[in-house]
């Protein structure tokens, strides 16, 4: 018996078959087959990162398959960051963040992934300025504001890519009596427990996408939903999503012929679509 994937693929080699809607035209579905095959590389390759990240950059010069080009600039800024090219993944991540806020679902949640890991370095960029006001005052400020007063060229960003300010506080010792503001918490108030860039980059890509696509419920053009599976604990339960809606941190971005996207503001999962 042949493997799931390799019969989807056969499929994606198909050309897809316009449906009729009356005197409604329709448009022409993406040709998804390049973003599979794109997926399908990244799950062999997970650690060959720059060898993915090129993929991913060929894909994305083929403009005619937006948005799913969206995805592979996404999927490429990932394996820059592990492949420590920051200044590369960065470059990718401003144009995601770019994206409309509102509109088409795909687009919506690529700004989503862009924002998150760019609050992420910028966050780094506020640790470092917090680290060089350590070293001058031999403790840390109450609050940020003393940042702000630092030259531009390291004055770090007063608010995070949601435009909220950064949750900041100082954290004592519970044993050690008479040292303060020795030690903070800093976070994003949008991303919370997992705003720290080392610790994000460092987790199986795709491991919080915990949810199986299992039948659609409703096949109205537009808006489709489709039952999932997920498991809480030693429970297996189903849940009900349509495009562009969300459950907890994970985004229903995209329903096309053959293919599902989900994403959590870092990471995209693409599955086949299920019958």
């Amino acid at each position: 018996m042949k493997p799931a994937y390799m019969i989807l693929a056969c499929l994606l080699a198909l050309p897809a078959v316009p449906r009729a809607t009356g005197q409604i035209a329709t448009v022409p579905a993406l040709d998804e087959k390049p973003l599979w095959e794109l997926w399908q590389f990244h799950l062999a390759s997970s650690n060959l990162h720059d060898a993915v990240a090129e993929r991913c950059a060929e894909m994305a010069k083929s403009t005619h398959l937006y948005p799913l080009t969206l995805v592979a600039e996404g999927l490429g800024a990932w394996h820059l960051l592990k492949a420590e090219k920051q200044d590369e993944a960065v470059k990718l991540l401003d144009k995601l963040a770019a994206q409309p806020a509102s509109g088409p679902s795909l687009p919506v949640a690529a700004a989503n992934l862009g924002k998150g890991w760019l609050t992420r370095i910028d966050r780094e960029r506020v640790r470092a300025a917090l680290q060089a006001h350590y070293r001058q005052e031999v403790q840390y400020p109450d609050n940020l504001e003393p940042l702000q007063k630092l030259p531009a060229e390291v004055r770090p960003p007063a608010r995070d890519r949601y435009n909220k300010l950064w949750s900041y506080r100082i954290v004592n010792f519970k044993k050690l009596r008479g040292f303060q503001n020795q030690k903070y918490e800093l976070s994003s108030n949008t991303l919370g427990a997992r705003s720290d860039l080392k610790t994000e980059l460092a987790r199986p890509y795709g491991d919080a996408i915990r949810l199986k696509p299992v039948r659609i419920m409703s096949a109205t053009p537009g808006r489709e939903t489709i039952t999932f599976e997920r498991t809480v604990g030693d429970k297996t339960e189903t849940v009900h999503l349509s495009v562009g809606s969300k459950i907890d941190d994970i985004e229903f971005a995209y329903l096309g012929p053959r293919l599902l996207i989900l994403g959590d503001g870092s990471h995209w999962m693409i599955m086949p679509r299920p019958r």
